[in-house]
């Protein structure tokens, strides 16, 4: 989990990918589905947020339970659904929506955590 003005990434065997100040960070939504994050050495790392199928087996639903992740984006960071997201109905698209939903709230998390544009 983010804390206070660090901002810490975890790889799925424990072992710290980045741990560093968010004023040392720079991120932006590159994708409908991903965000760039740039740490200080100069390394690029892609984020997306995960789907709640990705932890309920095998490594995901372990991390699930060490960590305590939250697979679905808090509902009051999920900005509003444009008009024709009720278009999206078949079960890819449902997911890709579900997709979709992670990088604005992740963004906003990092700025939080004095993450720059």
């Amino acid at each position: 989990m983010l804390a206070g003005t660090r901002v810490r990434l975890i790889d799925a065997d424990g072992t710290p990918v980045l741990d560093a100040e968010g004023a040392e960070l720079r991120a932006d939504i590159i994708s409908p589905t991903q965000i760039e994050l740039h740490a200080p050495d100069g390394t690029v790392r892609y984020i997306v947020g995960p789907l709640p199928q990705w932890g309920r087996r095998g490594r995901g639903a372990e991390l699930v339970k060490r960590f305590g992740a939250q697979l679905e984006p808090d509902a009051e960071m999920v900005a509003p659904e444009g008009r024709f997201a009720r278009f999206m109905v078949t079960p890819a698209m449902s997911q890709m929506r579900r997709l979709r939903q992670w990088p604005p709230v992740l963004l906003a998390m990092l700025r939080e955590r004095g993450v720059a544009p």
